[in-house]
């Protein structure tokens, strides 16, 4: 009851950052996309239907690459096409069932958005239950409490309230870290096969679950002896992967999905120069210091900490968070934009990294003493948010539906358009009778015919 009740409490802190924080307007490029890739229905996403075969999706990713001119032209055609892949932008459809079964209730924006945050309470949940269950009395109670609190109190969590996949990969890699960290506690081998299926449901939602792969292999590694896995380890692992993802998504295998993301992501990487958006390095990461300056701060204390004490309680659990959110970070370092969405791939297992790390800390201090440093740090944590929700609060956009209400006074609904380019997915999701056609800047338009032309200025007015 005791530990339900502190759930409850920190559920409801969460809720009253983030709940405000929700947009009601239209959908918006990425949101756009996703949404119109669910509403195909549960089939065409659980076999990629219709998407392009492996051949012609490499022959066109070729063409781009050789003439990067063609890549706008070429995304036009996969658009016109329909294919379900790319409406995804690559990603896997576990998220996307996900969407699908919520559109069968409403299709309306709050309503979808809001049924989002399960997913950030699904990750708390499991950031609590996993420290009880990992680390041993008081110091699971410690870490529990502190996690809670560094991860639902922390701006990404918060302020990522869009319709995208990344909270759902985080409950999948969450839960598969705990994992791991129970088995290098001295757990039992049938917590490296559950593992095993949690990545399997991580690399369906997100591609860059391979991270998570090469975690859960190290860890393995590191325990061969002790867990007599036999001759062939890797085989039976490999076939109960390979099986999870084919039940969950047979076009992985029959239609090469599980290889077209890295080629496409391999695209933006080498040919285009911000793929992400004109944000430097530096800008990238003074915003996320910015946004959770208490939590970064945490987080460098927890890995002098862990390197410095050698004997702290919960250090060989922690080092799962520790590999992946490192190795997550490194492999994100390309990814340049202030989205906070963006650091949700590493930043919640960097936060359970100081939360195990600066709870074995604390054990050494007298039980009044630890308890007053915790509630300080939950407290700094807290006054941290609010801190940021106070000065930058959230404020909707009104440009999406001032467009939308621009093409529908001018009944433009079934006609051949001219949109600007961002402006192309919310367009089409909302008219699909229209037949749109993209442009980047309004002094260099496309030829053709065309029965009207949204411009970027009515739209932003």
């Amino acid at each position: 009851m005791k530990h339900l009740a502190i759930l409850l409490g920190f559920f409801a802190i969460f809720l009253l950052f983030a709940y405000p924080s929700i947009n009601p307007a239209p959908f918006g490029y990425d949101e756009a996309d996703y949404m119109y890739a669910a509403g195909r229905g549960f089939l065409a996403n659980y076999l990629d239907l219709p998407s392009f075969n492996f051949p012609e999706y490499l022959r066109i990713g070729l063409s781009a690459w050789t003439d990067p001119g063609r890549g706008s032209s070429l995304s036009l055609t996969a658009r016109r096409q329909g294919d379900v892949f790319l409406y995804r932008h690559t990603h896997g459809p576990l998220y996307f069932y996900w969407l699908d079964a919520l559109s069968q209730w409403s299709t309306n924006e709050h309503f979808i958005r809001a049924l989002g945050l399960i997913f950030p309470v699904l990750t708390a949940a499991a950031i609590y239950l996993g420290c009880l269950w990992t680390l041993a009395v008081p110091q699971g109670q410690i870490a529990a409490i502190l996690g809670c609190a560094l991860y639902l109190f922390s701006l990404a969590v918060i302020r990522s309230t869009e319709v995208a996949p990344h909270q759902m990969f985080t409950v999948w890699f969450i839960v598969t870290l705990f994992l791991l960290a129970k088995l290098l506690g001295g757990g039992r081998r049938i917590f490296w096969y559950a593992a095993v299926v949690t990545t399997a449901l991580a690399f369906c939602t997100l591609e860059v679950a391979f991270v998570l792969m090469a975690v859960v292999l190290a860890c393995g590694f590191i325990e061969r002896r002790r867990l007599e896995f036999g001759s062939r380890p890797g085989g039976k692992s490999l076939l109960l992967f390979a099986a999870t993802v084919v039940i969950l998504h047979p076009a992985a295998i029959t239609r090469m999905a599980f290889v077209k993301p890295y080629l496409h992501y391999a695209y933006l990487v080498v040919k285009r120069t911000s793929p992400w958006g004109d944000v430097t390095f530096a800008d990238t990461w003074a915003s996320r210091f910015s946004t959770s300056p208490v939590a970064w701060i945490l987080i460098a204390i927890a890995l002098f900490f862990w390197i410095r004490y050698r004997d702290l309680p919960g250090r060989r659990q922690a080092l799962p968070f520790l590999l992946f959110g490192t190795l997550m970070l490194a492999t994100m370092l390309r990814v340049l934009t202030t989205g906070l969405r963006y650091v949700l791939p590493f930043l919640p297992a960097l936060l359970v990294f100081a939360a195990i790390v600066l709870s074995g800390f604390l054990m050494r201090l007298r039980p009044n003493l630890r308890a007053g440093v915790l509630a300080l740090v939950c407290g700094a944590l807290l006054c941290d948010a609010y801190r940021y929700t106070a000065a930058y609060p959230f404020q909707a956009d009104p440009r999406l539906s001032r467009l939308i209400a621009e093409v529908k006074q001018r009944d433009l609904a079934a006609s051949r358009l001219l949109v600007p380019h961002d402006d192309l997915p919310t367009i089409h999701y909302y008219f699909p009778g229209a037949d749109v056609t993209p442009y980047l800047d309004e002094l260099s338009l496309p030829a053709g015919h065309f029965d009207a032309i949204v411009r970027m200025s009515e739209a932003a007015r």
